[in-house]
């Protein structure tokens, strides 16, 4: 069973997605970081078209959108910084020659899992509404790397070259598809009638509180480490020398 096997039906799009990218992590660290940066985009872009609080901005690339105000606003800190990590690692994975260890991949991934677990948390379907929401969330929240699967054979690794290649052909495809859905958006009631609906659910869903481990502390260790390449030595380091200055900075300090 898939780590993100809870994501309810409303989500096939981003648990199948996510469930691509679970699979990469042993035998395609590399394709995992990409289909997690893939399966963020898709959670991003159902936001932008479902929350009533935000407006897709002219700049719709991932990075773009992520660090639009409203969108900071919407997400907690913990969850936004998961967000970053993924679009860091998952932008490297296909753009840079730097290596891509299972380490990588593992980490990219929980953090999919955590901001996916937000997604639902927040805008919950399905199982995740009414009398068993309690049970849904405590079975959603538990990551366990018995779940993911054992690596394939080496010749299902895809080469970096033709992971440029599809992040062309789906970028092309995403952009066709936002320009139809927002042709169409404008004049569906049904989803003007489920963004309301959807900004009640919201609104309860936060009054809650919310006591999952986001691993925040975990999240920007790792991004600290993947931004200032640690000391020659150190188990988090990267495989490639070090060229930055000694007085290298995180956003944290």
């Amino acid at each position: 069973m898939s780590n993100f096997s809870y994501l309810p039906r409303e989500f096939f799009a981003i648990s199948g997605a996510a469930s691509k990218a679970e699979g990469h992590i042993m035998g395609d660290p590399r394709a995992a970081c990409f289909h997690a940066r893939f399966t963020l985009e898709a959670a991003v872009h159902w936001l932008y078209r479902h929350d009533a609080s935000l407006r897709m901005p002219y700049d719709q690339n991932l990075g773009a959108l992520l660090h639009e105000p409203c969108f900071q606003n919407l997400l907690p800190q913990a969850v936004f910084q998961k967000a970053r990590v993924i679009q860091k690692v998952g932008n490297q994975a296909v753009h840079s020659a730097r290596p891509i260890r299972q380490y990588d991949a593992l980490q990219v991934v929980k953090e999919l899992h955590h901001v996916c677990y937000w997604l639902v948390r927040t805008y919950p379907f399905g199982s995740a509404q009414g009398t068993a929401r309690a049970r849904w969330l405590s079975e959603a929240e538990a990551w366990s790397d018995d779940r993911v699967p054992s690596a394939p054979d080496s010749t299902s690794v895809v080469p970096r070259k033709e992971l440029e290649a599809l992040e062309k052909r789906l970028a092309e495809q995403n952009e066709e598809t936002l320009k139809r859905q927002q042709e169409r958006d404008t004049l569906d009631a049904e989803l003007q009638a489920l963004r309301e609906q959807l900004a009640e659910v919201r609104a309860a869903a936060e009054a809650q509180p919310d006591t999952h481990d986001y691993s925040e502390a975990e999240t920007r260790r790792y991004l600290s480490t993947w931004s200032c390449t640690a000391p020659a030595g150190s188990s988090m380091a990267p495989r490639i020398r070090n060229t930055r200055s000694p007085g290298c900075r995180t956003p944290w300090g």
